[in-house]
């Protein structure tokens, strides 16, 4: 019985034994190269920063037995409908506003592929990457765009706030109103419900159409506002922005402790993994493998994600 509740203990707590695991590992392999110090850590949650706030909204959608692989063409969109505002003479709040208005209404036509017209939400999302990067290569002709904005650059993610970098307070809110929406709220329960059995959940009263096309429309806004996050610390705008992101927030969701099967969700755990995951990449990177190699690296932790949900399914 002990053996049992040890092995359960482990098994629920895993991505926290991880990332402690690789930070010890790091710190000891790596004490030479600067991985310690202040300026290096701090780098390390700037970047993990906009993989978990994009990680909530994502763990909402896998909650909800869905999954958007649009994320990263929608993250830039955004960044360039932003961008385009501003050059238009539009005040940096209108310019924020468009560009997350598109993009909630990129999520809604998801949505409506995936509720109306039932096509499977991978299918859906994979074809409208597409037409999203076809459009936005196209109407910009492969150019990168400047955000020369101040004001807009000091809200949107290049800013500090009491010398925290504003980066790290999105993210600490962000996932704070998360865990409270998807924990102790009636539609996180609903997202659980419809996630876990759609069809249990239609007979208790839940609309299960209309919860799914909330966590689109919800992963649309998300990636929106990560857009606008990366224009305002980048100070520009690209269509690749946010392109190698996908793989990184499904990671970092799944190995966090949410179900692609649906059902499960956990914001801490989701937190984690991002940390983990941008820990990983600074390691690596400080230990001198090149940008393919970490790649590899990435796909591997990825496939090891996968692997330890669908374990996790069968056992439950």
């Amino acid at each position: 019985m002990r053996d049992v509740s040890v092995k359960k203990v482990l098994k629920e707590n895993f991505i926290y034994f991880a990332l402690l695991t690789v930070f010890i590992s790091f710190s000891i392999l790596l004490r030479n190269d600067g991985f310690l110090t202040t300026g290096n850590l701090l780098n390390v949650l700037i970047q993990s920063a906009p993989i978990a706030i994009m990680a909530m909204f994502t763990c909402f959608v896998l909650s909800a037995r869905e999954i958007d692989l649009s994320i990263g063409a929608i993250i830039g969109l955004s960044t360039l409908v932003a961008a385009t505002s501003l050059q238009a003479g539009f005040h940096w709040i209108l310019a924020a506003l468009a560009a997350l208005l598109a993009c909630s209404f990129a999520g809604f036509i998801n949505g409506f592929f995936v509720t109306v017209i039932k096509l499977p939400s991978f299918l859906t999302t994979l074809a409208f990457m597409g037409v999203i990067t076809g459009i936005a290569r196209w109407t910009t002709n492969l150019r990168t765009l400047s955000v020369g904005d101040r004001d807009f650059a000091g809200f949107f993610g290049g800013g500090k706030f009491y010398g925290i970098p504003s980066m790290i307070l999105w993210a600490a809110v962000l996932l704070s109103i998360g865990y409270v929406i998807l924990q102790h709220t009636k539609f996180g329960a609903w997202v659980l419900a419809v996630g876990d059995n759609p069809i249990s959940a239609q007979s208790q009263g839940i609309k299960v159409s209309r919860v799914k096309m909330l966590v689109m429309v919800f992963s649309g806004f998300g990636a929106g506002l990560i857009g606008l996050l990366y224009a305002g610390r980048l100070e520009s705008a690209s269509y690749m922005m946010g392109s190698g992101d996908t793989l990184t927030v499904i990671a970092a969701t799944v190995i966090g402790g949410t179900s692609l099967f649906g059902g499960k969700g956990s914001i801490p755990g989701l937190l984690a993994g991002s940390v983990l995951l941008g820990l990983l990449t600074n390691g690596l990177l400080l230990a001198g493998f090149s940008v393919t190699q970490q790649i590899i690296v990435q796909g591997l932790v990825l496939l090891l994600a996968l692997s330890v949900s669908s374990k996790s399914k069968a056992d439950n």
